[in-house]
């Protein structure tokens, strides 16, 4: 089950939580437009994070006509 709530400041930053294990999964700050995927206070227009410490790349990026070219981050 997912959610979408209020971070509960002032500006109102909006962030989505999977309810089933309580964790947030994605953060909105209204402060500075920043996008955070596994993080709350993202530095960066759109920050990911590997918070299971895997080691992998947390994101890849393809073009649409061959999903291997330009892939990790």
């Amino acid at each position: 089950m997912w959610q979408l709530q209020t971070d509960g400041s002032s500006d109102g930053n909006l962030k989505i939580r999977n309810a089933t294990s309580n964790v947030d999964t994605m953060f909105f700050d209204a402060d500075n437009n920043n996008i955070g995927v596994n993080i709350a206070n993202p530095e960066r227009k759109l920050e990911v994070v590997d918070t299971a410490g895997s080691l992998t790349y947390p994101i890849a990026v393809s073009n649409h006509t061959d999903a291997s070219t330009g892939v990790g981050a």
